[in-house]
This record gives C-alpha cells, sequence and structure tokens, in this order.
C-alpha cells in the first residue's frame, strides 16, 4: 500500500476534535517507524496533557534544543531533574561556552542547599568566588596535603601542610600571590614535636609575621585576601596543653 496523504487548503485538519473519550494513537503499532510533526517553518506547536500526566520516553539520546530562550517552570509543584536512584552524571553548564550560570535568588526566605556524599564537592577556581555585599567565600586545594620534615617551605598549592621538627627549625610562608584566589585557606600543623618551629609568613602584618610552634598540635590557619595579604582565621592549641596556641614572636 502506498502513502496516504490527508490536506486541507482553506481549514483545519482535525483528528479526534469530538467530545468522545477515546484514545487517539498515532505511529503505536510494534514497528521501527519515523514520525514526523511539525516542520523548521511551523509558528508553534502545543501539547496540551490537561488534567492528566504527560510522559516522555526514549531508548536513546532525548535532546531538546530552541533557538531563543527555553523555560521549565511548574504552577503547582517541584521541578525535578534527575531525581529517580539512577547513579548517572548531571551535568549543567559544562559546555565550553563563556556562560553566566545563576542558581537561586535573594526574594525573602529562598534558599540554597547543596549536599554531597562520600564523593565530596570539588570547587576548582579560575578567579576568587565573593559574596555580594563583598564578603570572601573561603576555598581549598583539591590536592594532597603537603608533608615537611625540619627547615622548610610551606607550598600554595596545597591547603594543609603538616610539619614534623627535627629541631630548633625554621620555615618559611610566602605571599598569596596571583595563582593564589582571595579566599583561599592556608593551614600549618606541628604534627611531630622534634623541637620548636619559627615560621615567618610574608603578607602578615609585620608585627606577628614570625610564628613559633613549640608542642605537638599546634595549628595556624590564613585566608589570602589578595596576592600581597593574609590574615589569621584560627589558632589551635597543643594535644597536650589545648589552651597553648603558637605564638608570634
Amino acid at each position: 500500500m502506498g502513502p496516504i496523504t490527508i490536506d486541507s487548503s482553506t481549514g483545519a485538519i482535525s483528528i479526534g476534535s469530538d467530545a468522545v473519550a477515546q484514545p487517539v494513537r498515532i505511529g503505536t503499532g510494534a514497528a521501527a517507524r519515523v514520525i514526523t510533526i511539525g516542520n523548521a517553518a511551523s509558528a508553534s506547536m502545543a501539547l496540551d496533557a490537561g488534567v492528566g500526566a504527560f510522559t516522555l520516553l526514549t531508548d536513546t539520546t532525548c535532546d531538546l534544543d530552541s533557538g531563543t530562550a527555553m523555560s521549565l517552570n511548574s504552577s503547582a509543584g517541584a521541578i525535578n531533574i534527575g531525581n529517580d536512584a539512577i547513579a548517572q552524571a548531571i551535568n549543567i553548564g559544562t559546555g565550553a561556552a563563556a556562560r553566566t550560570i545563576t542558581i537561586g535568588n535573594v526574594t525573602t526566605t529562598t534558599a540554597v542547599v547543596i549536599n554531597s556524599g562520600t564523593g565530596g564537592i570539588d570547587a576548582p577556581l579560575a578567579t576568587p568566588i565573593t559574596h555580594s555585599t563583598g564578603f570572601l567565600v573561603p576555598c581549598y586545594s583539591t590536592g594532597v596535603h603537603q608533608a615537611i620534615t625540619g627547615p622548610g617551605a610551606a607550598v600554595l598549592t596545597a591547603s594543609y601542610t603538616r610539619w614534623t621538627t627535627t629541631g630548633a627549625d625554621a620555615g618559611t610562608l610566602a605571599a598569596p600571590g596571583t595563582a593564589v584566589p582571595p579566599g583561599f585557606i592556608k593551614t600549618i600543623t606541628l604534627i611531630s614535636d622534634g623541637g620548636d618551629l619559627t615560621l615567618t609568613v610574608t603578607g602578615l602584618a609585620a608585627a606577628n609575621d614570625v610564628w613559633v610552634f613549640s608542642e605537638l598540635g599546634q595549628a595556624l590557619s590564613l585566608m589570602a585576601i589578595n596576592a600581597t595579604t593574609w590574615i589569621v582565621i584560627d589558632t589551635q592549641g597543643g594535644d597536650t596543653t589545648v589552651d597553648t596556641m603558637p605564638t608570634f614572636a
């Protein structure tokens, strides 16, 4: 049997347009069909499910693409993306284009919740994150910690430096530099006490740029404000005397 064509030159073509509650089926036979609705010159297309559900299923790729804005909205319920229990990645804004990606808004009680399991949250930064009111957002490196034994220099490529002293050792930490974003956190901890560690920090005020670690467990945490400046955000006491913090010389 050849093709069947239904056309109208002066009015609408209607299928199932009466008020009888019976299904309308198009291309439901168990055959490998290409089903085409509409064309590139179409002015618009409307799909209306009324009070029933609308389901779109595909065994392979499903692409939704628009020449202008695309909106997903709900007037009476949550908008869910990836809310089933299938362990597949969800990519948002990952195309290699200069995009502005916006999540949330500042209306009244709007909240943003980010949850992570044991995989953690990885947020590598090309530029700093700042709060809209100007506050810095803390950030950390994704690399492993640095371990130093004896004299040495703490690196800026690791957020954590674990120091083992072998005597009266001298250590240094450079200014943040342009490779470290504002908000970067650096923590130095004395993990084995073979003697005092005297740490000189470039980028701290002259009055407190030299710190002495004299007890196991003492720690110093700094935040980069800009390329030339650190500020002290926390100190931790030793394992034996918890209220004995590292002191500045």
